[in-house]
């Protein structure tokens, strides 16, 4: 059984177990072919106190991990710092040299035959860095190619450089994979893979069908910015003022978790009630369960998503395969696997005023949606078995590759 290290920018924690979902995911999913290990790259914090004190302890390995532990998923976390009062190329010297400190004892019983990383940074770097000591091949995913050229050169150099070494670049969409082409030319290597999408659980037949008096809407994403809650609520709020429709007819629900760039809970909450829909609106924040997300999911009559950036859409994705009526903004992403009028309705951003057109439309049933269709649109691109045959297809060819070369 060949052997994968998977490595992770972020990964799903006890608290926030969403964050990175997709990454556990398909880590999950990869032990069915592979013998996989999840390392998390998650440098401890430590000031000028700490310096003298751990700059001479070697890195362990954590016990206590504050990430979501799998019983059928070994995780390595390691006790490795970031000391941020040096310069930042010394700063990370030290991290890649005691991550390496640990993995060549590691690799002393159990060897890679491919490392695949999940973020340029820190994953990517680092997996880069372990390769060129290693000579074990590395595949990168790219999650945000935007964050090219938003950090210091040395680091924008060092990310530059993962991309450009990568045995296979991947993207989870057209858009970012159109993205990179334009930046750093690896249309040669560069490949569209998307995410893995639950079709088992985010499934029509897994609905309830019982008789329901109100009107369902749901939205789920985070108070960043780029998601625009404050559009969806304007949606909501001119579906009702001008399609003569009786609050207590309908439930809105967001499934939303906060994040610290930008549009905050309470200001979320105060739009909420200046737009008069405290009493209709459910609030779920930091959902730790998937199951939950489901079950809400399943139970609804539309979701919208306003996000105007993504790399993906997994929400949209999983909605669809759901059977929910969707309509979400033109970011670029969802046109990967959204069809207008066919699986799903596409606005342009911002504009509130079609995104409560289509609700009311859906609503009245003038516009009806296939679920069954809607179910297969998203299976046969990003269900668990598609998506682990491609993998393993690009994991063979890049072994394949490798082997080549050295022979």
């Amino acid at each position: 059984m060949k052997k994968i290290l998977l490595i992770a920018s972020w990964y799903p924690t006890i608290e926030k177990p969403q964050s990175g979902i997709f990454i556990h995911q398909q880590a999950a999913l990869l032990t069915q072919k592979y013998d996989v290990k999840v390392l998390v790259c998650n440098p401890i914090i430590v000031g000028r106190k700490g310096f003298i004190k751990d700059f001479f302890v070697a890195p362990k390995k954590i016990e206590n991990s504050i990430f979501i532990v799998d019983k059928n998923l070994e995780l390595l976390e390691y006790n490795v710092k970031e000391y941020v009062f040096l310069g930042e190329e010394t700063r990370y010297k030290i991290i890649f040299s005691s991550y390496l400190f640990y993995l060549k004892r590691l690799f002393a019983n159990w060897k890679p035959d491919i490392i695949h990383a999940h973020d340029p940074l820190l994953a990517g770097v680092l997996a880069n860095y372990i390769s060129s000591y290693s000579n074990i091949p590395f595949v990168l995913t790219s999650h945000n190619p935007l964050f090219i050229n938003t950090r210091s050169c040395y680091i924008n150099k060092l990310v530059l450089n993962s991309f450009i070494k990568a045995d296979k670049l991947l993207t989870v969409g057209n858009q970012d994979k159109r993205i990179l082409d334009s930046l750093i030319n690896t249309k040669f290597k560069t490949i569209t893979l998307g995410n893995v999408v639950d079709t088992g659980t985010f499934n029509p037949i897994k609905k309830i069908k019982n008789e329901k008096s109100k009107f369902k809407i749901i939205n789920i994403s985070s108070t960043s910015l780029r998601k625009d809650i404050p559009t969806f609520l304007r949606a909501i709020n001119y579906y009702i003022e001008n399609y003569d429709v009786s609050k207590k007819n309908i439930e809105v629900l967001l499934i939303v978790s906060e994040v610290m760039d930008g549009y905050s809970f309470k200001e979320m909450y105060i739009d909420i009630e200046s737009l008069g829909l405290k009493n209709i609106t459910r609030i779920l924040s930091n959902v730790k369960y998937h199951t939950v997300i489901a079950n809400e999911m399943l139970d609804s009559d539309v979701f919208i998503s306003t996000s105007y950036y993504e790399t993906f859409g997994i929400a949209v994705a999983e909605a669809i395969s759901a059977g929910i009526p969707t309509i979400a903004v033109d970011n670029g992403a969802v046109r990967d696997f959204v069809s207008h009028k066919e699986n799903g309705l596409i606005v342009e951003m911002g504009d509130y005023e079609s995104i409560a057109n289509y609700v009311n439309k859906i609503e009245t049933k003038e516009i009806v949606f296939d679920e069954k269709k809607m179910h297969n649109s998203i299976a046969a691109k990003f269900s668990k078995d598609v998506y682990l045959e491609k993998l393993m297809t690009i994991y063979s060819n890049v072994l394949s590759s490798k082997k080549a070369t050295y022979s």
